[in-house]
């Protein structure tokens, strides 16, 4: 695993350390689940923003909803992509 070394003001400092302690962690560890969860919550938003980008183009009759013949050709599309095979 890589290192990082920051500078935290000190009431920052407190904080992770009597969080990581109550967590039963290491102030490392601590700051990895913040920033995993920070990561989680920000392709959610970034999902949520597409999902209503979709839905609105769908409104304003620009788009089309997906049916199940056309989900069956994106799997397909990704798994050929996911093992490396071409079209």
């Amino acid at each position: 695993m890589a290192a990082l070394r920051i500078k935290l003001t000190e009431p920052v400092k407190t904080f992770v350390e009597v969080n990581a302690a109550q967590a039963g962690c290491s102030p490392d560890d601590f700051v990895q689940c913040i920033l995993e969860d920070f990561e989680v919550a920000t392709e959610k938003r970034r999902l949520n923003q597409m999902l209503l980008e979709g839905y609105e183009q769908l409104r304003q009759g620009r788009g089309r909803v997906m049916r199940d013949k056309d989900w069956q050709r994106l799997e397909q599309r990704i798994g050929k992509k996911a093992t490396g095979a071409t079209k």
